[in-house]
């Protein structure tokens, strides 16, 4: 523990400041090509209601990857391996393998119970009785049954080397080598040492906006739904460090701009969002004047209530009039994230995911190579 001089409070950790603004990756996840590694789907005559069955099998694989990498993992690292997650609520959580912060999930996909007709076709479980009440169980054909998700800020991939080299050995032999892993989420994180009002982001064509604070202003701002393929979240990372983590900012500000992204792409690829996303994020200046006194008026009020609220009630015509001359009037007064993620994300990307390939069992050059030529055939 590291005791703050002078104050006689007692923190995990004490950040150093920040002198720029700075790039990462605060959450990626992949999915791994599995095919038939499904409970559901290798079990045709499944008829298990309170999973006791399942669950058996799920114990079986968590012992075998325990064995696997037992050797791998210090003293330090046992005290915060996950265990199986049981809930009489759910059965998702009976398919997690967690250690330091890496999460593996076997089957992504639940069978769903689908009202039918007669006149319907699908390929389903269930029995007369099933049918005779009009439903029956969807079959779900997914060849990416294994989902791995992890903070690359806070946990290593290569610790887990070994189980994930099973599942090459496994399916690879049955894919192109392109198309073994997909990204399906990744969260860009934009960390400012300097001041910035989250009510004065925009993010142009979300369609919802939230906006949390308290007695001391706006603190939180979200744009766009959780499910939406791009969501933009701003808030106060000094201030989430310290109660969450108990861990202590030495600087200033610390704010975070963060684009999550539901965006599906190969892992020898690179997503297509640095000159189509970002440029939609916004960041006003909230002492600029504009010279209309209705404006400068919405503006005063925005940095309290957020921007978009602020303009809302206001004709569309008048507000889109509105906000394409503050633009042309807006000068930047931070770097944008835009231009961060320009410069800094090959930097950032190609090490972890050459880290990822690694722990596959593939040499990233020859992976690269061979997956460019396969997504050709």
């Amino acid at each position: 523990m590291t005791i703050e001089q002078g104050q006689g409070l007692e923190y995990k950790e004490i950040l150093p400041v920040l002198k720029e603004p700075r790039f990462s990756i605060d959450r990626l996840t992949m999915l791994v090509y599995s095919p038939g590694f499904s409970i559901y789907e290798s079990d045709t005559e499944y008829d298990d209601l309170r999973g006791y069955r399942v669950k058996k099998l799920i114990n079986e694989y968590i012992k075998f990857f325990d064995n696997l990498i037992k050797d791998d993992i210090t003293e330090e690292l046992k005290r915060t391996t996950g265990k199986i997650l049981n809930s009489l609520e759910t059965k998702l959580y009976q398919y997690h393998y967690r250690i330091q912060d890496i999460d593996i999930q076997f089957c992504t996909k639940l069978p769903k119970n689908k009202r039918i007709s007669d006149d319907d076709y699908i390929e389903v479980w269930g029995d007369d009785r099933d049918k005779a009440r009009g439903y029956m169980y969807e079959f779900y054909s997914n060849d990416y049954n294994v989902r791995i998700e992890y903070n690359p800020n806070k946990a290593d991939i290569s610790l887990i080397a070994k189980m994930l080299a099973f599942f090459k050995l496994t399916f690879y032999r049955d894919s192109y080598i392109s198309q073994f892993l997909r990204i399906t989420r990744v969260d860009f994180a934009f960390d400012y040492p300097e001041p910035v009002n989250p009510a004065l982001v925009n993010f142009k064509r979300s369609r919802k906006h939230n906006v949390c604070g308290g007695s001391e202003g706006i603190e939180t701002v979200y744009h766009g739904a959780q499910k939406s393929t791009f969501n933009l979240v701003v808030y106060d990372k000094k201030k989430e460090y310290l109660e969450k983590d108990n861990i202590l900012y030495s600087g200033a500000y610390l704010w975070r701009v963060e684009l999550r992204c539901h965006h599906v792409w190969y892992v020898q690829d690179l997503p297509e969002i640095g000159r189509t996303v970002l440029p939609r994020i916004e960041i006003f200046n909230a002492g600029l004047q504009t010279g209309d006194w209705q404006m400068d008026m919405a503006l005063m009020v925005a940095v309290h209530w957020g921007i978009r609220n602020a303009l809302a009630m206001m004709p569309s015509t008048t507000r889109e009039r509105y906000l394409k001359s503050y633009r042309e009037l807006n000068l930047p007064t931070i770097k944008h994230p835009g231009d961060l993620y320009l410069e800094n994300f090959r930097n950032v990307w190609e090490p972890e995911r050459n880290k990822i390939l690694r722990a596959f069992g593939f040499e990233p050059s020859e992976f690269c190579i061979k997956a460019v030529s396969d997504s050709k055939l």
